[in-house]
């Protein structure tokens, strides 16, 4: 996985190795500028995007998921130093009209498909250290229980679609969710994209 905060030319580059689990930046020169092991293992703890965002902030989503029955997502952020600021749950309040959570997000394996939305100013003036931030966009397709079928089994959860879901890159922070009942992530990216973004549709 690569992440780049801008031209690669000119610009550090972000990746991911699965081997060893090593977060790196990498300098335009080819030069590993520093390189985090991140905890867990590929099983448990799954890298599936990696941002650069808010002029300075590296943003990593990943997989925990212990199990079928208890879906769990993860960002975690750090400096431009590679200091670790910190780990937060996202994506989990993707709920029905009735506010019922729905409690399967991606269970067949498919990886979030994440992008990072256009920068703007902070409204916050009290955040001085963000002066510039970015939203995290991730789409991915939620699930519900079959009744009477196994929890634990792919066979007893129902897909019930796609959906986008806007998030804070500072704290994880649900801004905004769009379901699209029966529809799959890639086919909602495009109907719904990324402000800015090149795809037809909005959802703005």
């Amino acid at each position: 996985l690569l992440g780049a905060a801008g031209d690669p030319a000119t610009a550090p580059v972000y990746c991911f190795s699965p081997y060893d689990r090593r977060l790196m930046r990498i300098e335009p020169d080819g030069a590993v500028g520093w390189q985090f092991s991140l905890p867990g293992s590929n099983q448990t703890n799954h890298i599936e995007s990696i941002d650069y965002v808010n002029g300075g902030t590296v943003a990593i989503i990943a997989d925990a998921t212990p199990s079928v029955d208890d879906s769990a997502f993860d960002m975690s952020l750090f400096d431009q130093t590679g200091t670790y600021i910190g780990t937060v749950p996202v994506l989990q309040d993707i709920a029905n009209q009735t506010g019922e959570p729905y409690p399967g997000i991606n269970l067949d394996g498919l990886d979030l498909l994440v992008q990072r939305g256009p920068t703007y100013s902070n409204p916050d003036t009290s955040d001085s250290a963000h002066p510039w931030i970015n939203d995290i966009y991730v789409f991915g397709e939620y699930y519900s229980e079959v009744a009477g079928g196994d929890p634990t089994q792919l066979t007893g959860w129902f897909n019930e679609g796609g959906f986008r879901e806007k998030l804070d890159s500072r704290t994880g922070e649900t801004l905004g969710t769009v379901l699209f009942p029966g529809e799959s992530a890639a086919s909602v990216m495009q109907q719904c994209p990324v402000p800015g973004s090149t795809e037809s549709g909005s959802c703005e």
